[in-house]
C-alpha cells in the first residue's frame, strides 16, 4: 500500500514536469523567433563600401571616400541607402501590437551650394520600406516622393528634412534652413530653424546655415519604450555634443509608419534655378540594443571635406566664368564692356590666361611672379591650361548658361577671332594696358 501510494505520487509529479515543460518551451522559442536582430554599422568614409551602399539617380562614392548624393546640376535627385533592410519592428507575443525598437543614427554632413545662386533644396535621412525611389522628383520633392503620391498613408516614409530653400506649400514650411520630421509627406508635422543649444546657457539658441560648407553633424535617438525621438544638429567642429538637442518629443505616429522592415539611408534634390551638391563624410547606425547611441564619428577619421568654394563665392564666381568663357574659345567676352574697342585684344587675352593660371587649385601649378612678368612680356609661352584646374565640383560646369543671363546683353564684343601670344611692353603692363 505505501509503495502504490509513493509510486503514484511520482507519476503525478512526472506528470506535472512534462506539463510544465511542454508550456514552457514552446513560450520561449517563440519568444526567440520573435526577438528582432540588432543591426550595426559604421562608414568613417565610404571608399570600399560600395557593395554596402545602394545608390541611385546622380549619388556616388567619391574617389576620396565622400559620399555624394547630388551634384550642383539642375534638377537632379540621389539616393544612398543600406545594402540590407533593417528590422524595426518587436513583436508583442501578449498581443497583436507591435512598436518601433530603439534606434540611433549619426552622420557628418556638407551641403556647398552654387556660386551662381543661394542654393537648395536639401535632403532627407530616411526610413522607407524600398531603397527604390523610383518616380521621386527633384526640387521640394527632395528625391523622396513626387506629387500624386505626397501625403498618401501607403507610402509608410518617415524622413528628417534638411531643407534649405523657402518653402514646400507656402502656407506650411515658411522659411528655408530648417528641420522637420515628416511623416509619408514632404510637409512637415514637426518643424525647427537650424540652431543648437549652448552648453553653458542651454536656453541660448545659436544659429548656423545648413549651406556653409563646413561639416555639420547630426544624431538622431528614438526611444522605443517611451517612442521618444531627440534630435540634435551643430557644427561638427564644436569641442562637444549639445546637451539639449534641437527637436525632443514624442512621436507615437512613426508606429503607424514602420513596416516590418525598413531600409534605412538618405534622398536628396536640386532644383531648376537653385541647387547644392550635398555630401556625407560619415555615417554610424545602430537599433535593436539596449541603451542605444550611434558612435559619433570622430572628423579625424572621416575623409576631408570638399573644397569649401561656399566662403569664396566672390572670388570662384567670377573665375570659374572666364575659364568657361576661355573653353568656349570667348574669353574676350569677359573684358569690362564699359571699355568698348579701347584696349588691345592680345593684351587682355593674354593677362586673362595668365590671371587663370594664378587661380589654380593646386598652388604647385600657379606661376611665380617672376613666371607671371616673363607670360607678360612675351619672354616664355604661357602654358596649356590642365583639365585639373577647377575645384572639385567646380560650379563652372554649371553655371555657364547661368551666368549668360546674369550679365549684360550687350556685352562688347570683339571682331578678332584668334590672337597669338606676342611681347607685351613693359610700359603697357605698368600702365595697365
Amino acid at each position: 500500500m505505501h509503495r502504490s501510494f509513493m509510486g503514484t505520487t511520482i507519476s503525478i509529479i512526472s506528470f506535472m514536469l512534462v506539463l510544465f515543460l511542454l508550456l514552457t518551451i514552446p513560450t520561449r522559442a517563440q519568444r526567440t523567433t520573435t526577438e528582432t536582430p540588432k543591426t550595426e554599422f559604421i562608414f568613417r568614409g565610404f571608399s570600399g563600401n560600395q557593395s554596402n551602399i545602394v545608390t541611385t539617380g546622380a549619388a556616388t562614392i567619391k574617389p576620396d571616400g565622400l559620399l555624394r548624393l547630388t551634384d550642383r546640376n539642375s534638377n537632379v535627385t540621389g539616393t544612398s541607402f543600406y545594402h540590407k533592410p533593417v528590422r524595426l519592428l518587436e513583436t508583442n507575443t501578449s498581443s497583436t501590437n507591435s512598436t518601433v525598437r530603439s534606434f540611433s543614427t549619426s552622420f557628418v554632413f556638407v551641403i556647398i551650394p552654387t556660386s551662381s545662386s543661394n542654393g537648395g533644396f536639401g535632403f532627407t535621412f530616411t526610413l522607407s520600406p524600398t531603397p527604390d525611389r523610383t518616380g521621386a522628383e527633384s526640387a521640394q520633392y527632395l528625391g523622396l516622393l513626387n506629387k500624386a503620391n505626397d501625403g498618401n498613408s501607403t507610402n509608410h516614409v518617415f524622413a528628417v528634412e534638411f531643407d534649405t530653400v523657402q518653402g514646400f506649400k507656402d502656407g506650411a514650411d515658411r522659411t528655408g534652413n530648417h528641420i522637420g520630421l515628416n511623416f509619408n509627406s514632404l510637409t512637415s508635422d514637426v518643424q525647427e530653424p537650424v540652431v543648437y543649444y549652448d552648453n553653458e546657457d542651454p536656453n541660448r539658441k545659436e544659429d548656423f546655415p545648413l549651406q556653409s560648407g563646413d561639416p555639420i553633424r547630426a544624431i538622431l535617438d528614438y526611444d522605443g519604450p517611451t517612442q521618444t525621438l531627440n534630435l540634435t544638429v551643430y557644427p561638427a567642429n564644436l569641442k562637444s555634443r549639445p546637451v539639449r538637442p534641437l527637436i525632443s518629443r514624442p512621436v507615437p505616429k512613426l508606429s503607424q509608419i514602420v513596416q516590418e522592415e525598413m531600409y534605412v539611408g538618405f534622398t536628396a534634390a536640386t532644383g531648376r534655378d537653385q541647387s547644392s551638391a550635398h555630401y556625407v563624410m560619415g555615417w554610424s547606425f545602430s537599433s535593436g540594443g539596449d541603451l542605444l547611441t550611434a558612435d559619433t564619428l570622430d572628423l579625424l577619421e572621416l575623409p576631408r571635406p570638399p573644397p569649401n568654394t561656399a566662403k569664396k563665392r566672390g572670388t570662384f564666381f567670377l573665375a570659374d566664368w572666364v575659364m568657361e568663357l576661355h573653353a568656349r574659345g570667348e574669353i574676350l567676352h569677359a573684358v569690362d564692356p564699359r571699355l568698348g574697342f579701347g584696349y588691345d585684344g592680345v593684351e587682355a587675352r593674354l593677362a586673362l590666361v595668365v590671371g587663370l593660371l594664378c587661380c589654380h587649385q593646386r598652388p604647385t601649378s600657379r606661376p611665380s611672379m617672376r613666371m607671371v612678368l616673363r607670360y607678360l612680356n612675351g619672354d616664355d609661352d604661357v602654358p596649356e591650361i590642365d583639365n585639373d584646374w577647377g575645384y572639385s565640383d567646380s560650379s563652372r560646369s554649371d553655371l555657364g548658361s547661368n551666368f549668360e543671363g546674369y550679365v549684360s546683353s550687350d556685352r562688347a564684343s570683339s571682331s578678332v577671332a584668334s590672337f597669338s601670344v606676342t611681347r607685351v611692353s613693359s610700359s603697357s603692363v605698368i600702365s595697365g594696358r
